[in-house]
């Protein structure tokens, strides 16, 4: 498909939101300039406006016989949402099971490369370990090689 092609299908789809309000400012600008160089499309856009129109413009039908459409159970509603609340509730249950079973590391990725489990886990826990980190960063930049022990 062309690119005109596709710009066009895709004007034809905006006209109708357009009519109905439902188009940002930039996307009718788009529509509209569209329409401004495109003959088919305009005549597309005009055919649909007048069609709409005349929908809006006609009075409403009365229906022949009446039309009852039942009304949904409270018991069936509340049974729905206690289904919903228990699977969210072991949802989370089976969650806090896999914490605990494999630890916070095994679940967020602390195996990553260059990282490993005993790093990462005395990184999390010691902040003596990230000032010693700081330092050695600290003593590279300056050029020397002494680290601090801390």
């Amino acid at each position: 498909m062309s690119v005109t092609a596709e710009l066009c299908d895709r004007t034809r789809n905006q006209v109708s939101l357009d009519l109905d309000g439902e188009l940002s400012m930039l996307e009718q600008v788009m529509v509209s300039r569209h329409l401004e160089c495109c003959p088919s499309c305009r005549s597309f856009s005009d055919d649909v406006a007048r069609f709409t129109k005349s929908l809006r413009d006609a009075p409403l039908e009365r229906p022949g016989r009446l039309v009852f459409v039942p009304r949904v159970r409270r018991s069936l509603v509340h049974d729905v949402r206690t289904v919903t609340v228990r699977a969210g509730a072991t949802a989370a249950g089976i969650a806090a099971v896999l914490m605990l079973a494999f630890g916070s590391n095994a679940l967020v990725g602390s195996n990553s490369p260059g990282r490993t489990p005993t790093s990462a886990s005395a990184y999390s826990e010691s902040m003596d370990y990230e000032l010693s980190l700081i330092a050695q960063q600290r003593d590279r930049s300056n050029g020397s090689r002494m680290t601090v022990a801390v």
